[in-house]
């Protein structure tokens, strides 16, 4: 599984999480102190998400951080 591959999982994890929350876009970026732009651009994959910003996420959604990981890639690499 590639890196791009990757980020595309966390960020469809991140948006999901996002929605559970019922969280905007703005109201999510405020309580990560980043932008709506970089946050849709994480959810797309559009920009790499580093584990810093999975950290931060996690705290914002009020989540482990293992939430923000699928199942998919749990492992991967330690086959």
């Amino acid at each position: 599984m590639t890196m791009s591959e990757i980020d595309a999982l966390v960020g469809r994890r991140m948006k999901l999480l996002r929605e559970k929350k019922g969280l905007t876009l703005e109201a999510a970026a405020e309580k990560m102190d980043t932008s709506s732009v970089t946050l849709s651009n994480w959810e797309k994959a559009k920009f790499e998400i580093k584990l810093r910003h999975m950290v931060t996420a996690a705290r914002a959604y009020e989540v482990p951080l293992m939430a923000l990981i699928p199942e998919e890639i749990r492992g991967v690499g330690h086959e």
